[in-house]
């Protein structure tokens, strides 16, 4: 019968862990906690108490109960019994007459546990011994109450009512509890204000913390207004002169090319001016834009474009893709005198988005610096995604340069 019953025990204890677990978690991420809570008069009491304390106390509670659950935890308990058991050993010689073996252990474990327990309290909630006399009262009363609790105990063993117990040994019990609650108080004070003065100290660095991340933050926005400004001038320039040559050529499409660049110049402000846009929209300003270098090029430039569908919608830096296409077509196909093939393609694989423009141009070799366009682009990417997005440059086979942009899984910033 034994075993199946402390199975059972140990089967609700584990219960029990998880749900604590459960309810420090929900705590510090802000969810409703479960209703298995709401249920009883204790669960509630402890729910609400947990409720007050701040989150950052909070997970350090849920540090410390997953590290100490299970065997973890009965270990030190019982080392605390064994120390109480030892204790009762100077308490029965103090007063042999009045404290037999029974109350020396009974006294001492309830010394011993008491004083383990509230200074465990005292370490995860230091906040409340700033609340003055109410809390001191209340260890007298306990000291008072567990008084009164071991004598009643005692005077149970030996047949005795309560009040001969309590005349017989009382004065032994009230001094060894104003001892114990002595000892408990000083040493519970002194480690609230440790506690008191740790948690300060981390919550001024948490907050020194949180404003140097907003500066960063504001810092990295006002670059990235920066790089755009700088890119808008480089880029509407280059295709203003891709225009100008062929109205000085004398070319018959001229007129509309001109028509086909005032549409591209009005959807290439929203990229220029948006910090991110669908990928479908950025492809279709990339085809607008090889249209008019088509109507410079010829027969020069070759496009191939490959976007599935399903990549359509998603969300990508704005001006990162047309960078790409213009530093492909200007650093590697137009040198070129027979030109070459540009193909833009997009797919998803692993949680990333690989976005390529690959030409038959002149390659990274003739690349001067990999052009400032590049340069920009590689810092944009650092400034929104961090480590997680980078521009990889390659030789094409079995000519030109392959410039592959790889983001992060949409919803996913390393970035400042």
């Amino acid at each position: 019968m034994r075993l199946p019953l402390i199975q059972s025990l140990l089967a609700r204890h584990r219960d029990w862990e998880a749900r604590y677990l459960q309810l420090l978690e929900d705590l510090i991420a802000g969810r409703p906690p479960d209703p298995h809570w709401q249920a009883r008069f204790w669960r509630r009491w402890l729910r609400d108490r947990l409720a007050r304390i701040s989150a950052g106390e909070l997970a350090q509670i849920l540090a410390f109960t997953r590290a100490w659950r299970g065997w973890r935890l009965w270990i030190p308990l019982l080392a605390l019994l064994a120390l109480g058991a030892l204790l009762a050993v100077p308490l029965h010689l103090w007063r042999p007459d009045r404290l037999g073996w029974g109350e020396s252990l009974l006294l001492s474990q309830v010394m011993v546990l008491g004083t383990g327990l509230g200074l465990v309290g005292a370490w995860f909630s230091p906040g409340q011994f700033d609340k003055g006399w109410r809390l001191w009262a209340k260890v007298v009363a306990m000291a008072i109450v567990g008084g009164l609790v071991g004598a009643s105990f005692a005077a149970w063993q030996r047949g005795q009512t309560p009040l001969q117990m309590l005349e017989r040994i009382g004065p032994t019990v009230a001094g060894a509890s104003m001892l114990a609650g002595l000892l408990f108080t000083l040493a519970s004070a002194l480690l609230a204000g440790l506690r008191n003065r740790e948690l300060r100290a981390l919550n001024e660095q948490l907050r020194a913390e949180a404003e140097a991340q907003a500066l960063r933050r504001q810092a990295s926005e006002a670059q990235l207004r920066l790089l755009q400004a700088q890119i808008e001038p480089h880029f509407l320039f280059n295709t203003l002169g891709a225009v100008q040559h062929l109205a000085q050529a004398g070319a018959p499409q001229a007129a509309a090319l001109t028509a086909d660049l005032i549409r591209f110049l009005r959807a290439s402000m929203n990229s220029l001016r948006e910090a991110e846009r669908p990928l479908g929209d950025e492809m279709a300003l990339s085809r607008s834009y090889l249209r008019v270098m088509q109507a410079r090029l010829g027969a020069r430039l070759r496009v191939d474009v490959e976007l599935p569908e399903a990549l359509a919608a998603r969300r990508v830096p704005g001006t990162l893709l047309i960078t790409l296409v213009e530093n492909a077509i200007k650093h590697g196909i137009e040198p070129q005198p027979d030109g070459g093939d540009l193909k833009l393609r997009a797919w998803s694989e692993g949680g990333e988005l690989f976005i390529e423009v690959a030409d038959t141009g002149r390659g990274m070799a003739d690349l001067p610096g990999a052009g400032h366009g590049l340069s920009n682009l590689r810092e944009q990417l650092h400034l929104r995604h961090g480590a997680r997005a980078r521009l990889e440059l390659f030789d094409n086979e079995p000519r030109g340069l392959v410039a592959r942009l790889v983001l992060p899984e949409e919803g996913k910033n390393d970035g400042s």
